[in-house]
């Protein structure tokens, strides 16, 4: 599968390669004609037709988002691979490895706690170290 996905990239990479070739000539003959009919020598429209043309030129290298896309779905393959071959940890559990960080920390949570875990990855660590004090004052004499 990732195989198949590294091939895609490859043809996204030489598709985006050429879109944005065609979109630099495009270009070029944008401003000929622009040019040209500064100086009476082409219609109005002859000019519009080539800012047409580099308009839709230009929308086809979109083909950044495709490379984005297609590299998430690598590494998304990678780590979920690399985390099946994990042993499963025991509560308190720790492991490391050079793409992952893994800790079974044995908490219960449900679908309806992810704004709370969102709202504490948010938050910068002082903060989160800060409101621990507030809550237990006697972490502050045990953690220093």
């Amino acid at each position: 599968m990732i195989q198949k996905v590294k091939e895609t990239r490859a043809g996204a990479e030489r598709l985006l390669r050429l879109h944005e070739n065609d979109r630099q000539r495009s270009l070029e003959e944008c401003e000929r004609r622009r040019e040209l009919y500064e100086q009476g020598l082409i219609a109005h429209n002859d000019a519009l037709q080539a800012e047409h043309t580099m308009t839709e030129v230009s929308v086809r290298v979109d083909d950044r988002r495709r490379l984005v896309e297609t590299d998430m779905a690598i590494a998304e393959v990678t780590l979920r691979d690399e985390l099946l071959r994990l042993p499963r940890l025991a509560i308190g559990g720790y492991s490391e490895t050079a793409m992952l960080l893994c800790f079974n920390s044995g908490a219960l949570w449900t679908p309806g706690s992810a704004p709370k875990i969102e709202v504490f990855f948010s938050k910068p660590l002082a903060e989160y170290y800060r409101s621990v004090r507030q809550v237990k004052p006697q972490l502050t004499t045990a953690c220093g």
